[in-house]
C-alpha cells in the first residue's frame, strides 16, 4: 500500500508536472505529516509506527510544507 502511494505521489510530482523535485524523503515527511492517529497512541510506536496512511491527508500537507 504505501509503495503504491509513493508510485502515486511520483506520478503527480513528476510526471503531472506538478512538483519536479519530489523526491523520497519529501514524500516519507509528507506521509508522516499526513498519517491517521489515535489520540490513545504514542507514536511512532512498534505496531502503527507513524499512523495509518492517509494519502488524502498527505497531499492536504503539501499546502502547510
Amino acid at each position: 500500500m504505501t509503495a503504491g502511494a509513493a508510485a502515486l505521489m511520483l506520478e503527480w510530482g513528476i510526471v503531472r508536472g506538478r512538483r519536479l523535485t519530489i523526491g523520497t524523503l519529501e514524500i516519507k515527511q509528507l506521509m508522516i505529516r499526513g498519517a491517521g492517529r489515535s489520540r490513545s497512541q504514542l507514536y511512532p510506536n512498534r505496531v502503527w509506527g507513524y499512523g495509518i496512511l492517509d494519502l488524502y491527508a498527505a497531499f492536504s500537507a503539501l499546502g502547510r510544507f
